[in-house]
């Protein structure tokens, strides 16, 4: 049986040199698909650099408001009072500047 260990033998180099010959063919295809890659993102560098943009969300639905006055201007009305009074006292809005905002902000 001399000749079963050469078979051993000659299976296991083919196995190698198959093993490696497969590990070398992966690695040159790799480098091709990186290279293409590298070449795509060449041909269209503004493509590659634009963020994408999201669309803008919708707008809220408009809420019911109540006859008169709308109930979430009070406070902005009010606050914007205040503002101006600590203007006037400040000495940045004269009398009559102050009084006219003031019927402008209360519709007057």
């Amino acid at each position: 049986m001399p000749f079963g260990r050469r078979r051993r033998v000659r299976r296991r180099r083919a196995a190698m040199l198959a093993g490696g010959a497969y590990a070398v063919h992966k690695h040159h295809q790799h480098e091709e698909e990186e290279q293409q890659q590298e070449q795509a993102d060449m041909a269209a560098p503004e493509q590659a650099e634009q963020p994408v943009a999201e669309p803008p969300a919708p707008p809220p639905p408009p809420t019911p408001q109540a006859a008169g006055a709308p109930a979430a201007a009070a406070p902005d009305v009010a606050a914007e009072l205040t503002q101006l009074e600590s203007l006037r006292e400040s000495g940045a809005l004269t009398q009559e500047e102050f009084d006219a905002a003031k019927q402008k902000l209360l519709g007057v």
